[in-house]
């Protein structure tokens, strides 16, 4: 087999075609998924919806540039083992967990971690320093402070968890709308 399947298929895991879908449902969708050993119902049903977005990716990018499924198929059977691979694990990685439901969660609980944290350095930065309601010493047992402080957080965490989203699915279209220009220059290089 040619090496041009094999680039054609790093270099589309890792255009903007790819990512910003993948990474703006991983985004939108990852704030359901908890730590822990329950699978809710809504986990499995985000799963299918992430593997047709998957498969339609990545059926749009084999059509385009006419590769067979068996060429695909041996293309990932070398990334698995290549250099190529082990340098870009995550991103394969993205492609396996549309068959593999645990590596899926895994990703999404992942993200939904990498989320909140973004959102809590985000508070923190807006307050000048770390929250600390959970400091029995920093408020009265009496006035319920503590919960309503709790509550507070919670809803800033919220807000911010929200821009955080909204800003990804803007950089998303606005890269959505590069994505044409990008598709084409690989299709004309992998003609050459």
């Amino acid at each position: 087999m040619d090496d041009w399947v094999l680039d054609s298929l790093v270099g589309f895991l890792k255009s903007p075609t790819w990512s910003l879908a993948v990474g703006g449902f991983t985004d939108k969708n990852c704030v359901v998924f908890d730590p822990g050993e329950e699978n809710k119902f809504s986990y499995t049903d985000i799963h299918r919806e992430y593997q047709k977005l998957v498969e339609g990716l990545l059926e749009k990018f084999t059509a385009e540039l006419g590769i067979s499924g068996d060429q695909f198929t041996h293309a990932c059977s070398l990334l698995q083992t290549s250099k190529a691979g082990q340098e870009n694990e995550d991103l394969f990685e993205q492609v396996l967990a549309a068959d593999d439901f645990l590596k899926f969660k895994e990703n999404m609980v992942r993200r939904n971690i990498d989320l909140e944290l973004q959102a809590l350095t985000l508070l923190q930065k807006q307050m000048g320093h770390s929250p600390n309601v959970y400091d029995k010493g920093s408020v009265s047992r009496d006035t319920g402070a503590i919960g309503n402080s709790r509550k507070i957080l919670e809803e800033e965490e919220e807000r911010l968890l929200e821009e955080v989203v909204k800003q990804s699915e803007a950089q998303y279209q606005l890269q959505r709308s590069l994505d044409d220009e990008e598709l084409q220059r690989l299709i004309e290089q992998a003609k050459r």
